[in-house]
C-alpha cells in the first residue's frame, strides 16, 4: 500500500487562496451582478482559509504520527560526552590457593571457599583452571561450583582417618588429621580507553 505523505507550504498555500479570490472577484466585477456574488465570494473566500487550517492541522498531526512509529528514527539513549572514546580489553592472570587441615578427633567438614572477581573485572569463566589437588587419604575436592564473572566456590571435605578414643574426657588414641589444599589460576578480563584514543 502506497504511503500518504503530505507536503504542503502554508505561505504557498494562503497566497493561492487570495490570488484565487481576487482573480474571481476582479472577473465578476466586469459583469453588473457582482455586488450580488460578492457576498458568495466572501464565503467562499473564508471557506476556503478554514478548510486551508484544517489541512495544516492534519498534516502537522499526521507528520508526528508518522515520526514517532519510524523504527529507523535515532533516538539517543545516553549521552556519553562530547567524544566517544574508543576501548580495547585487558586481561591479567590470577592465582588462588585454599588449605585446611582438621584438628583431631574433628571428623569430617565441608569446605566451600569463594574466589571473587576484583571490583572493576570480570571472571573469565572458561579460562578457570585447578591443578592436581593436594588431599590425604579421606578428603576429597569437589570441584569448581557456581562459576560466574563475579566469582565462584571451591567445594571439597576434609576427613579425618583412624580412630579417636576418649576416655574420661582425655583423649587415649589420636585419629590422623585430614588435610586439602587447592590452588590454580583464572583470567580476568576489563575494558579501558585504547591507546592513543
Amino acid at each position: 500500500m502506497p504511503e500518504i505523505t503530505w507536503n504542503i507550504d502554508p505561505v504557498q498555500a494562503f497566497l493561492s487562496v487570495v490570488t484565487l479570490f481576487f482573480t474571481v472577484s476582479g472577473t465578476l466585477r466586469l459583469t453588473r451582478k457582482w455586488k450580488e456574488w460578492l457576498s458568495v465570494l466572501v464565503g467562499s473566500f473564508l471557506s476556503g482559509v478554514t478548510i486551508l487550517c484544517v489541512v495544516l492541522l492534519i498534516s502537522a498531526v499526521s507528520d508526528m504520527f508518522v515520526d514517532s512509529m519510524d523504527p529507523d528514527t535515532e533516538k539517543p539513549s545516553r549521552v556519553l560526552g562530547d567524544v566517544e572514546r574508543e576501548t580495547e580489553m585487558e586481561t591479567r592472570t590470577r592465582t588462588f590457593e585454599f588449605g585446611r587441615r582438621n584438628d583431631h578427633c574433628q571428623g569430617t567438614v565441608d569446605v566451600r571457599w569463594h574466589v571473587k572477581a576484583a571490583e572493576g573485572w570480570d571472571i573469565d569463566v572458561a579460562s578457570i583452571k585447578v591443578e592436581p589437588p593436594n588431599a590425604t587419604s579421606k578428603s576429597n575436592f569437589d570441584g569448581v561450583a557456581d562459576p560466574t564473572k563475579a566469582g565462584f566456590y571451591l567445594t571439597g571435605r576434609v576427613t579425618n582417618s583412624g580412630m579417636c578414643v576418649k576416655v574420661l574426657g582425655e583423649v587415649i588414641a589420636r585419629d590422623a588429621r585430614g588435610a586439602l589444599n587447592v590452588k590454580g589460576t583464572y583470567r580476568e578480563t576489563r575494558l579501558v580507553p585504547a591507546q592513543g584514543g
